[in-house]
């Protein structure tokens, strides 16, 4: 005997957990309640030069994002500037208002999105095409009033078998309760990772403190059983996703993400300034990355002629889609070629600079990988204070 659903929806009223949140987790169980998250997006709505005004009303009041709709019954977009591609966790403070939308998966240059909304008497999941209209894919007898925190969870699903068959997942939870879960198949898939708010016909809302982790995975699961420590712990939840992290001398825990990151310290030879340089260290040239489902292959022709074919495999499940591996293995490439010289920089002391942060010196940039501070007693009762920085390369990817 089989059993069929149709338009159901199963959950179990837990939060979503981003790796952030396993983080947190495992380090308070390890007594650490101090952290330092590097974020992806960090919104304080001072004003709205990071986003994109598609239709509708909207401003930034206060710290606070006011928007609405024209009056027509289509939902009309503000769209971040910067792309999201699942999975991911975003979280806001929902002050005020009625009917209140947020999507993601927005095609570039369409109006093609996958939206969750809600207001005070139900919450949905919907389908936006290109020409603005939609199409339910659930609707949920249940609404949600302000004020609440507002988590929505966004995560791709793909079928073990068919690389083909894979689902959207969505998840709307206010105060910590699931109020919505919906999976839409993408059939036809479209080039976009667009996210954003929404705004219905002319209802207004006001949301502020918008937030997404840098690390918005979604992590299954996390668990210290017996014997183990939380690190060991947190790097089976952790597994090969790109994370760092360190303790400052304050007990506060940083968390960072590798990647482009701005300069910060400009490092000139008034700054007793003495550099050893090692070059031609052995690289990689071919890397191939293999996902959940799929592989690629990606190499550095330029570096390829320097030291031939230098082949290294990584492997890694939690890469659900062909443009996440092609991501993985671009950034793999790009450290292998930053890797291939070392640095070792002796300056005066610098007591802010951290492990991985970029400096620069006559206009090159450089990625700190450890930090030495060494204090030097004097005749006079005083103290030399210089700091050993070893670097590599920094490329933008």
């Amino acid at each position: 005997m089989s059993i069929k659903f149709s338009d159901a929806c199963f959950y179990d009223f837990n939060d979503p957990q981003s790796l952030e949140l396993a983080v947190r987790r495992s380090a308070t169980f390890a007594g650490v309640h101090k952290f330092d998250f590097e974020s992806a997006i960090d919104e304080g709505f001072d004003d709205l030069t990071d986003w994109t005004v598609d239709d509708g009303i909207w401003s930034a009041v206060a710290n606070q994002l006011n928007g609405q709709g024209n009056g027509t019954a289509f939902w009309r977009y503000l769209e971040y500037n910067t792309s999201m591609p699942p999975s991911f966790v975003a979280t806001f403070h929902f002050v005020s208002g009625t009917k209140v939308g947020f999507y993601a998966r927005k095609n570039v240059g369409t109006r093609e999105a996958l939206l969750v909304w809600w207001d005070a008497t139900h919450t949905g999941a919907a389908l936006v095409a290109a020409d603005g209209s939609t199409t339910e894919l659930i609707v949920q007898p249940f609404g949600i009033t302000a004020p609440s925190w507002i988590q929505i969870a966004y995560s791709w699903r793909y079928d073990r078998l068919d690389k083909d068959l894979k689902w959207l997942c969505m998840s709307l939870f206010a105060d910590g309760v699931c109020m919505l879960s919906a999976a839409y198949e993408v059939v036809t898939d479209w080039s976009g990772d667009g996210i954003g708010f929404a705004a219905f016909n002319a209802e207004a809302f006001v949301v502020e403190q918008f937030r997404i982790a840098r690390f918005a995975r979604i992590a299954e699961y996390l668990s210290i059983d017996p014997g183990e420590t939380p690190g060991q712990g947190l790097a089976r939840a952790i597994q090969s996703t790109r994370i760092l992290y360190m303790c400052r001398f304050d007990g506060t825990m940083r968390v960072w993400a590798p990647g482009n990151r701005e300069s910060v310290a400009v490092v000139t030879n008034e700054h007793e300034f003495r550099m050893l340089t090692r070059k031609d260290r052995k690289t990689i040239t071919h890397v191939r990355v293999i996902g959940a489902i799929n592989a690629l292959d990606a190499f550095n022709n330029e570096l390829g002629t320097l030291y031939m074919h230098q082949f290294q495999q990584v492997d890694n499940a939690y890469l659900m889609s062909d443009e996440e591996t092609a991501r993985e293995a671009a950034l793999i490439l790009n450290d292998m070629d930053e890797s291939k010289n070392q640095y070792q920089f002796v300056i005066a002391g610098n007591p802010v600079l951290e492990a991985h942060d970029v400096i620069t010196h006559k206009g090159v940039a450089y990625r700190i990988q450890s930090i030495n501070t060494t204090m030097q007693g004097q005749e006079n009762g005083g103290a030399v204070y210089t700091t050993t920085i070893l670097m590599r390369d920094y490329y933008a990817v």
